[in-house]
């Protein structure tokens, strides 16, 4: 088991990244969280069966994830936080993988680090394709209008989330957080989930609704004052 799980380290990490990243693109916590979650799970399941890590680095991974959730939905804007969170995230995935023996040096060397760092550069290619496709067809497909109307359904209908962003259309606020291209601006009292149409946004720029991209708001800078 040890053998095949670890043989599979590339995958889970792809379904990892994946899966965490459409969780955050959609409302609630749902499918593409559960199997991100449990992607990771499996990763750090096969180097613990293998000997190669205790409960250690899977501890470590889930406060980083902690860091950047809170970067992301509480304290926007900040930096440190989500910083140090996807740092910690990133040297336990490697470490969680280092063939390390007692009395060998706390630092790894290089041939130790040679195959996780292999696994990790498979992964990041695989997520940035996998990301980029589904970044590009999910949200015309049906399956994603079903991820996105879960946890709203059950407040709003279709046309009054419809007649709500046509609503929203033109209107203009601050940038609360850089937006890289995702993050979050504040209209008036509101702070939405907004997104870039690939520009990056500095934090404190006055920005213009002009779309939707699920539930969404794509903005662009607004020129002169809103």
């Amino acid at each position: 088991m040890a053998f095949w799980l670890n043989a599979l380290n590339w995958l889970w990490l792809i379904l990892g990244v994946a899966g965490i990243y459409l969780e955050f693109k959609t409302p609630g916590f749902g499918l593409p969280g559960i199997v991100g979650l449990s992607a990771f799970a499996v990763y750090f399941l096969g180097s613990y069966i293998a000997g190669l890590s205790g409960l250690e680095w899977p501890m470590l991974f889930v406060l980083g994830l902690l860091l950047v959730v809170l970067e992301l939905f509480v304290f926007p804007g900040t930096i440190v936080l989500g910083m140090t969170g996807g740092l910690l995230m990133l040297i336990t995935v490697v470490m969680a993988m280092v063939d390390r023996y007692p009395g060998m040096p706390a630092m790894p060397t290089l041939p130790q680090l040679r195959a996780p760092l292999a696994d990790l550069l498979y992964a990041a290619f695989g997520s940035a394709v996998l990301i980029a496709i589904l970044a590009r067809f999910l949200p015309k497909t049906s399956i994603y209008g079903v991820l996105v109307s879960q946890r709203a359904s059950a407040t709003e209908s279709v046309a009054a989330q419809a007649a709500e962003q046509q609503r929203q259309l033109g209107r203009e606020g601050v940038a609360v957080s850089t937006l890289r291209p995702g993050g979050k601006a504040q209209f008036g009292d509101e702070i939405l989930d907004v997104m870039t149409q690939g520009d990056l946004v500095e934090k404190g720029t006055r920005v213009r609704i002009v779309g939707h991209s699920g539930r969404e708001a794509i903005v662009e800078p607004a020129l002169g004052p809103g």
